[in-house]
């Protein structure tokens, strides 16, 4: 297989600097006014810097897990076409803040199953433009011109939380609860210079909350597969403890592939924290049978809510056994960083801020 290189910069998470030459005041406020309103624009330029400008919003949200869907695409698109629809019209109820495909995207690669598979997907940003979503490639989907037809960069183009692709793996960053993410998809096999470019990608946004989206990764028995391994602890040119275990921002790792039972585990990374590993993979089940796997983060009670959903079946719409239907405890601040909540100095420059437009104004 021939190998395509796709890089763009990796955009970063900055609130961006200032400089006190761009302040404006005008010049009939002189005197100690003039260096309060200095004072308050720095105070502003201060909080934008500390990430304080926004108040934390802890409201829970959803991230979406689409499994392997190659038997919808190739027999039953009606069956991924509700999937769609369901998304894209509860994105508001769900508060769905990304949508992880986990590969397998066709039965045959052929032209017409990834056209069928490309075809549902992007009615995602047609019809709930700006939800960030992601793909990768399965095992059965390694014919690369028409997976890079399909779903490659240049078919992101001008989406914002598009972040950039390297031979058939990307990334997406996306915001929620009051929090920047990185989803990280990383194509089934991923060769060694693949692993370095995902941690290229962590190390130009360093603390960003990250989750690995993959193909094979956990055994539907428990542990990992030896693709797993190579993912969670591979020796790399930019991290010798690999990409999940050498990175504490790596909280969550979701993946398909192994159709037996879903598992979900919990490993701990090198600096102590907890991973916490998920497989979904419903193709075995009615070839699928329309089933999603919502994980809603909810900050509040320090709880993602894992549970599984079809909007296809309408007789079993959810699968509640324990593997099915979960809770993961997490402490979210502990995990992920805590959001710094506005100051008093910040309120006090917000409004600084509306004295000066005004004063503006009366000046004017």
């Amino acid at each position: 297989m021939n190998t395509m290189t796709v890089t763009t910069e990796h955009p970063k998470f900055d609130a961006g600097g200032f400089s006190t030459d761009a302040l404006w005041l005008p010049s009939s406020f002189g005197g100690a006014t003039s260096k309060f309103l200095s004072l308050v624009l720095i105070s502003v330029a201060v909080c934008l810097v500390m990430g304080v400008s926004s108040v934390h919003a802890a409201s829970p949200f959803t991230i979406i897990g689409v499994p392997d869907i190659e038997n919808e695409t190739q027999d039953y698109p009606v069956m991924l076409q509700s999937q769609v629809d369901w998304i894209v019209n509860n994105r508001a109820s769900q508060n769905i803040a990304f949508v992880a495909q986990q590969g397998d995207l066709t039965s045959l690669p052929t032209t017409d199953q990834f056209s069928t598979a490309s075809n549902k997907l992007f009615q995602i940003s047609s019809s709930a433009p700006g939800l960030p979503w992601g793909v990768l490639p399965g095992n059965h989907d390694f014919d690369r011109v028409n997976y890079i037809n399909a779903f490659g960069p240049s078919k992101f183009a001008g989406q914002s939380w598009y972040g950039g692709a390297y031979n058939d793996s990307s990334y997406q960053t996306f915001a929620a609860g009051g929090r920047n993410y990185l989803m990280i998809d990383v194509e089934y096999n991923p060769s060694v210079s693949v692993l370095d470019w995902a941690q290229s990608v962590i190390t130009a946004n360093p603390g960003i909350p990250t989750i690995i989206n993959t193909h094979d990764y956990l055994n539907s028995t428990g542990g990992r597969s030896s693709m797993g391994d190579l993912i969670f602890s591979g020796a790399l040119t930019g991290n010798p403890d690999g990409l999940v275990y050498g990175n504490s921002q790596v909280f969550m790792v979701l993946c398909g592939h192994n159709f037996s039972s879903p598992w979900n585990q919990t490993s701990i990374d090198k600096a102590g924290q907890p991973v916490f590993e998920n497989l979904a993979d419903y193709q075995n089940t009615n070839s699928g049978d329309g089933y999603l796997r919502l994980y809603q983060f909810d900050e509040t009670n320090s709880v993602i809510h894992v549970s599984t959903y079809s909007p296809y079946d309408a007789t079993t719409p959810y699968l509640t056994d324990s593997l099915n239907q979960f809770d993961i405890s997490m402490d979210f601040n502990a995990r992920l960083g805590v959001v710094p909540e506005p100051t008093i100095l910040c309120l006090l420059a917000v409004g600084g801020v509306a004295l000066l437009m005004r004063r503006r104004k009366v000046v004017g």
